[in-house]
Formats: structure tokens, C-alpha cells, sequence
């Protein structure tokens, strides 16, 4: 992990709000996770 403004480079927390930061990154079902296409893609 990388050092935040205060020198932090570690958080604790309990098990359900890190599963809960978890699945906020996981992508609904059936969205488009290809945005570009072509010769730049």
C-alpha cells in the first residue's frame, strides 16, 4: 500500500465494511466494460 499525505500506509477495519469497499468495485452486471474500440483502442 502507499503512503498517504498523513504517512499512512496501512488501515484497519472490521471484515463487513471491507467487503462492502469490496463489492463497490465490482462492476454491475451487463455494463460495458470495453469503452473504446478501433485503432486507438
Amino acid at each position: 500500500m502507499t503512503d498517504d499525505r498523513d504517512g499512512t500506509t496501512h488501515i484497519k477495519m472490521p471484515p463487513l465494511e471491507f467487503m462492502q469497499r469490496l463489492a463497490a468495485l465490482v462492476p454491475r452486471p451487463r455494463l460495458h466494460l470495453i469503452r473504446f474500440r478501433g485503432m486507438l483502442a
